[in-house]
């Protein structure tokens, strides 16, 4: 029994560091987010689990969470069989960038700007920021020429002039 346990986790060990990084590695969402979301799935798991498993035993037979388990192993490796060709699809190896490099202001812009003309009413500008939940943009002429910046600090300050 104890070699049965011991080899059971050292599996349950190595699964268990396989599928975080798959997880993370498949996840669109930053890091963080996606670990807190696993974590929390694996816990509520193991809070659920050993309270069903009473209620079946009690009700049912003791034999039955033992089956009931084993039908959930049974479907995860149909489900990773039937989806075996995205799981083990070959994960594409980054090249990590060196320490050094330093970011561009290419490496974030925006290349759809949203710009604003010298004619508008501050209202107009105020719906803009709003809608597109930005700060500020360029102001341009005619031409799309930058003439100006506008932000909501701006509008603020003049609101509200200090002293």
């Amino acid at each position: 029994m104890a070699t049965c346990i011991i080899l059971s986790g050292a599996l349950f060990g190595n699964l268990n560091g396989l599928y975080t990084d798959a997880v993370m590695d498949a996840s669109p969402f930053e890091a963080s987010t996606t670990s807190s979301a696993f974590s929390f799935m694996r816990m509520i798991g193991g809070a659920i689990v050993p309270v069903t498993a009473r209620i079946l035993g009690q009700i049912f037979s003791p034999h039955t969470p033992f089956i009931v388990g084993g039908g959930f192993v049974l479907g995860a490796i149909i489900l990773i069989f039937l989806n075996r060709d995205y799981a083990f699809k070959p994960v594409e190896i980054l090249e990590e960038k060196p320490e050094t490099t330093t970011l561009k202001v290419k490496d974030f812009m925006v290349p759809d700007v949203i710009f604003i003309k010298p004619e508008a009413t501050v209202k107009e500008l105020l719906n803009l920021l709003t809608q597109h939940h930005i700060s500020g943009v360029p102001v341009v002429d005619n031409q799309n020429k930058i003439v100006g910046m506008a932000s909501d600090g701006d509008i603020i300050r003049y609101l509200n002039p200090k002293e």
